[in-house]
């Protein structure tokens, strides 16, 4: 009886160490917006920023937040990458009131108006986060990635280079939900 006792305790530390170990490997969800920045173009930009909003139903832009980049060099940089506390966090709540509750990105250059961010590939769709279909941003969802294209992207109906990517737009919060059960 001593030997299935002692057995069942080393059994039991072992299972609990091994619960611990697994679950120190998972990196918490970091909530708020990062920037993952591709610039292809050969030259750098200083005075940017973000703008986000919401489009009412009179089809008019309403700004809520702007954030200023840091100077966007060539080449891949991440931008507000790190934990929680350092991401940008809008007013999503307030957004999420105004028209479709969609979140919109404008971009700013130093000395030019802001103009919607194309989603890369599709210059009928502008850039968003659907707030409605999100319950929270998080992570994937508040992964802006942007890209500095040269003068002749045939993308960039803008004419300003910047074109983006948000991979929430792939998936709708019930999906989420159920791709992290399947993976639990």
């Amino acid at each position: 009886m001593k030997y299935y006792t002692n057995f069942s305790i080393i059994l039991i530390v072992l299972l609990s160490a091994c619960n611990i170990a697994n679950n120190s490997f998972i990196e918490p969800r970091q909530y708020g917006i990062k920037f993952e920045i591709s610039n292809r173009t050969d030259q750098e930009f200083e005075h940017t920023q973000m703008i986000i909003g919401g489009i009412n139903e009179n089809n008019e832009f309403i700004e809520i937040d702007s954030y200023a980049l840091p100077k966007i060099k060539i080449g891949l940089q991440q931008v507000l990458s790190g934990y929680d506390d350092i991401r940008w966090k809008p007013d999503f709540e307030t957004i999420r009131t105004i028209g479709e509750g969609k979140a919109f990105f404008n971009f700013q250059f130093m000395d030019k108006d802001a103009n919607f961010i194309e989603f890369v590939n599709n210059p009928d769709e502008y850039l968003h986060i659907d707030l409605h279909r999100h319950q929270e941003v998080y992570d994937e969802n508040g992964n802006v990635k942007l890209y500095f294209e040269d003068d002749d992207d045939e993308y960039d109906i803008n004419g300003d280079l910047v074109t983006g990517w948000i991979a929430a737009m792939l998936f709708t919060k019930e999906e989420s939900d159920l791709s992290e059960k399947s993976e639990e």
